[in-house]
């Protein structure tokens, strides 16, 4: 089962908001579940959940997703409660009335219904909407690549799926070779955590992806799961956020 919670929160007029306050959210979710919960997500290297903030002049707007039934019955069901109407930011003191909450869910079957057995554009818009980075030979990477963005998006799936191993090396090869950036609008941004600066990136990329129809399907699928686990790092403390562009389904 893959969940989206979408909460609306009003916006302080007299506190400074931004998008760093999505850690001081994810204290929040660590408040509702089960001790017992809680050590599983520490000790395991799954990360079953995934969160982010987005701000408008009038709102803050807080998705929370999580990728099977155990993180929902422990993250979201909690969130859901009619008794949660605001939420408390320890660090900062500051409480926040929630205006709205909206869930939305699917299964995997649909998911690859709806992505992987119905034949999916060529041309993708993917929507960096929290701070996002990627990290390798212990170095931060802060602007995308195909290598970065799928292998990310393979490992976050062989580790919360059922279908363990269903993307090996050879896939993504065919991703390497077959998938281009071939527009970005991207900007830098410092995603800030206990004190440290994380170096980042917000925007938009456009992709096109070439060769069989199959592997068209296949990276469709996996982007339309890229927005429930989130890409690259950090994930589970308001990086990584993305939404793939709707104006992207064809019939042939």
């Amino acid at each position: 089962m893959l969940s989206r919670l979408q909460i609306n929160l009003e916006k302080p007029k007299q506190s400074k908001i931004n998008v760093n306050i999505s850690s001081l959210l994810q204290g929040v979710l660590m408040e509702q579940i089960s001790y017992e919960y809680a050590t599983e997500l520490h000790n395991g290297g799954r990360q079953p959940y995934s969160h982010f903030v987005q701000i408008n002049q009038e709102e803050i707007i807080w998705t929370i997703q999580t990728l099977n039934q155990r993180a929902f019955d422990q993250i979201l069901v909690p969130m859901l409660s009619s008794q949660v109407q605001t939420i408390y930011l320890r660090h900062k003191d500051l409480e926040l009335n929630i205006l709205d909450k909206k869930l939305e869910q699917t299964t995997y079957d649909q998911l690859r219904k709806d992505r992987y057995f119905t034949d999916g554009s060529r041309n993708q818009k993917i929507q960096f909407l929290s701070p996002t980075a990627f990290k390798s030979q212990g170095e931060y990477i802060f602007y995308p690549s195909v290598h970065f963005l799928f292998q990310s998006l393979m490992m976050k799936y062989d580790a919360c799926s059922d279908d363990a191993g269903l993307f090996g090396q050879d896939i993504m090869e065919h991703f390497e070779q077959n998938i281009k950036i071939v527009r970005y609008k991207l900007r830098s941004y410092s995603f800030q955590l206990e004190g440290t600066k994380i170096p980042a990136f917000l925007g938009e990329i456009d992709i096109r992806i070439n060769g069989a129809q199959a592997l068209v399907n296949l990276a469709d699928y996996l982007l339309a799961f890229g927005q429930y686990s989130g890409v690259g790092i950090k994930c589970g403390i308001g990086m990584g956020g993305i939404r793939v562009g709707e104006d992207r389904r064809k019939e042939s």
